[in-house]
C-alpha cells in the first residue's frame, strides 16, 4: 500500500524534475482562472437595450403631382375613397357571372396544377 509520505516524496521529485513544465501549467491555469473570473463579471452585451428605428408616420401634406405626358392617362386616380359595399352599379360594371364554359375551364386549370404540384411527390 502507498502511504501518503510517498505520495508527497513523488510528487516533490515531479515538481524538481520538470520545473519549466509545472511553471507552464501554472500559467494555464491561472489564466484560464482569470477567464473565467471575467467573464462571470462582464456585462452582458444582451442587457443593453436600444431601441429599435421607428420612423414617424407619414403624413401627405400635399396632393400627388402627375407627369404631365402621355404615360399617364387624363382622368388617372392614384388613390380612391374605398366605401364598405359596392353599389349596385358598380357591382353590375365590375362583376361577371361565370357560365359553365369558365366553371370547367377553371376547374380544369386547378385538377393541372394539383397534378403538377402532386407529381414529384414520391
Amino acid at each position: 500500500m502507498i502511504g501518503f509520505s510517498q505520495i508527497a516524496e513523488n510528487v516533490q521529485d515531479f515538481l524538481s524534475e520538470r520545473k519549466k513544465a509545472v511553471l507552464i501549467s501554472a500559467i494555464l491555469v491561472l489564466f484560464f482562472c482569470v477567464a473565467l473570473i471575467v467573464m462571470a463579471f462582464a456585462p452582458d452585451a444582451k442587457k443593453s437595450k436600444v431601441q429599435p428605428y421607428e420612423p414617424p408616420p407619414f403624413v401627405a401634406d400635399q396632393e400627388l403631382l402627375l407627369p404631365h405626358d402621355s404615360s399617364v392617362p387624363q382622368g388617372y386616380s392614384l388613390s380612391r375613397r374605398k366605401s364598405e359595399r359596392w353599389s349596385e352599379s358598380e357591382v353590375e360594371r365590375h362583376f361577371t357571372r361565370p357560365d359553365d364554359a369558365l366553371i370547367e375551364k377553371l376547374s380544369s386549370a386547378n385538377d393541372a396544377m394539383v397534378i403538377e404540384m402532386l407529381g414529384v411527390a414520391p
